[in-house]
């Protein structure tokens, strides 16, 4: 038993390749290669916030002084989304193309940007949304954090 060890541990000694002997070779080959920089495509769409969304949508109606989910917006309204450009890895309940739905513009959008004299019922816009759970954790509201108007 103890020589087949033995013999199994020379083997062993004899079958592995330096590693020198190997990086000359490498080296010998490959002088002319350049190895390239990674190249970073779609940096902003990577930064993004993961718990949000980027829709285009349409308006359907509009509301002011409007409550979701027990919380009270200034203006919201019924969008029907034309096509979802991004989904964030955290949200759970995604949107989808042809869905109509109510989402609450955020109060500071709200308050810095006349919205209701820029927006009218049936203009396209491009959004980026948030989920948000209500209080009672049995459904989820989006909040409008980002608006383009489309022209």
């Amino acid at each position: 038993m103890y020589k087949i060890f033995c013999i199994l541990i020379l083997f062993g000694f004899f079958s592995c390749k330096s590693t020198t002997a190997a990086q000359e070779i490498q080296d010998l080959i490959g002088k002319d290669k350049k190895i390239d920089k990674p190249k970073f495509t779609d940096i902003e769409d990577q930064s993004e916030d993961p718990g949000s969304m980027k829709l285009i949508a349409s308006i359907v109606s509009m509301d002011k002084d409007a409550n979701l989910c027990d919380r009270k917006y200034i203006l919201a309204s019924k969008l029907k989304i034309k096509e979802v450009i991004r989904t964030g890895r955290f949200i759970s309940r995604p949107l989808e193309a042809n869905q109509e739905i109510v989402m609450g513009f955020m109060n500071v959008l709200t308050k810095t940007k006349t919205l209701q004299k820029e927006i009218s019922i049936g203009q396209e816009i491009s959004i980026i949304v948030r989920e948000r759970m209500c209080i009672d954790q049995s459904q989820r509201t989006y909040e409008i954090i980002d608006i383009k108007i489309e022209e």
